[in-house]
């Protein structure tokens, strides 16, 4: 009798020791971008308050650089073996500097897509409880598909946009609606006055057949569309020189920048046109679900969650006389809002938002930001001399030799 009660004793503690692990196991672990931490753990709260059953802890990638790196690493091991976090929430609104490109736990988003790294999410969207995909901007919703099917759901993005005064009239009426057509007509859109890096990239549609796995864009193109480029900043930088004093702006657009021009009432605003008469925008913030998941419906109720009108418009939801789930929207320095129904009722009055709708309704591509488009990026960097005054490009031989090189690294980054 002993005997058996040290056995049955022993048996207990076995069985108590795995409902402990399997309980700690059921903590869905979210990874998120430091700077995004303090929203993430918003939501996180409030979606435990609105599910008291589960729990959930963040995975942050520090802002360090070589802590960041490692981390980086270190998930994406875990990730190969066969686990890593439940959810990624990740911020990829900059390329980075000309000195250095940014780090990012995926390289390439659209190229990760094309793996089996995401869980397709349509199974889980059809059964969604708050997220209402119908009031988004279809095109950048669309650009988170693959064969396999929605792999990633877009929460912010971005493109580049021209500010002009209301009585610039030629400007206004007559913008061009490629590049093509602005190059051709550059003399008289002298003052648009470009940042030639950070516009550069937005010339562009697509640049790569991710299902193919090979370059769309051409070498003899991107030299093409650099030498063009900038031969047209050339032109506008007296105009630049305005802008950098604050008269006009020519950029990168987010909710953060048109807030603080909410009751401007003396501009218009035109996007910068791409070669395939549309406009090219550029995901700055996604949500996927991590394939090794051994939580997937769990995980999608955090995205369900996030994406719940309540949340994205900060709003919140009522539970228990307390309002949750406020401070979990993702900060609007990091471009538009994907839910167009938000966007719009968060902005009615404002001067811009016809011009800014407009726009959105003529995007027709969406990229996201990766090692490719830091190449982009810091191309026009490399044709500059900088042994010469006024910004003065390098000879012809030394401009072929940049894009072969830039090109070069291109297809690199493609096959790795």
């Amino acid at each position: 009798m002993k005997v058996f009660s040290v056995f049955f004793f022993l048996l207990l503690t076995i069985l108590c020791t795995g409902c402990q692990k399997n309980e700690k196991d059921e903590v869905l672990k979210v990874c998120v971008n430091e700077e995004q931490a303090m929203n993430a753990q918003a939501l996180i709260e409030g979606w435990v308050k609105k599910n008291p059953e589960q729990e959930a802890e963040l995975v942050i990638i520090p802002q360090d650089d070589s802590l960041e790196e490692a981390k980086i690493t270190e998930i994406l091991t875990e990730i190969m073996s066969g686990g890593g976090p439940d959810v990624f929430l990740i911020n990829c609104d900059s390329v980075g500097t000309p000195q250095k490109e940014a780090p990012r736990i995926f390289e390439d988003p659209e190229k990760s897509m094309n793996t089996d790294i995401f869980l397709p999410l349509d199974e889980y969207m059809e059964k969604a409880e708050y997220m209402d995909t119908s009031e988004w901007n279809q095109v950048i919703l669309e650009s988170g598909r693959t064969e396999k099917g929605q792999v990633v759901l877009p929460i912010r993005y971005q493109y580049y946009v021209c500010q002009f005064p209301k009585t610039d009239s030629e400007n206004t009426k007559e913008f061009p609606r490629s590049w093509d057509e602005l190059e051709a007509r550059k003399e008289k859109f002298m003052d648009l006055g470009l940042n030639l890096s950070t516009a550069f990239p937005y010339i562009f549609g697509e640049v790569v057949d991710y299902h193919q796995k090979e370059m769309i864009l051409s070498e003899e193109e991107l030299m093409k569309r650099a030498e063009e480029a900038f031969q047209y900043t050339k032109m506008t930088w007296e105009s630049e020189q305005n802008i950098a004093q604050g008269k006009f702006y020519r950029g990168i657009i987010s909710e953060h920048i048109l807030a603080g021009l909410s009751a401007d009432k003396t501009s218009v605003w035109r996007a910068f046109p791409n070669v395939n008469g549309g406009v090219t925008a550029i995901v700055s913030m996604y949500a996927a679900i991590n394939s090794n998941t051994e939580n997937p419906e769990r995980a999608f109720s955090l995205l369900d969650f996030l994406f719940s009108e309540e949340v994205m418009s900060g709003r919140g939801f009522k539970e228990d006389e307390k309002m949750v789930g406020t401070g979990a929207v993702f900060t609007s320095i990091f471009g538009i809002t994907v839910n167009d129904k938000i966007f719009v009722e968060q902005n009615q009055g404002a001067t811009w938002l016809e011009d800014i709708l407009e726009i959105n309704s003529k995007i027709t591509d969406v990229r996201y930001n990766s090692g490719l488009e830091w190449e982009l990026f810091n191309l026009p960097n490399q044709l500059y001399d900088p042994g010469k005054k006024d910004g003065e490009m390098k000879d012809s031989e030394d401009r072929e030799q940049a894009v072969q090189q830039t090109y070069a690294r291109m297809n690199m980054i493609l096959a790795e």
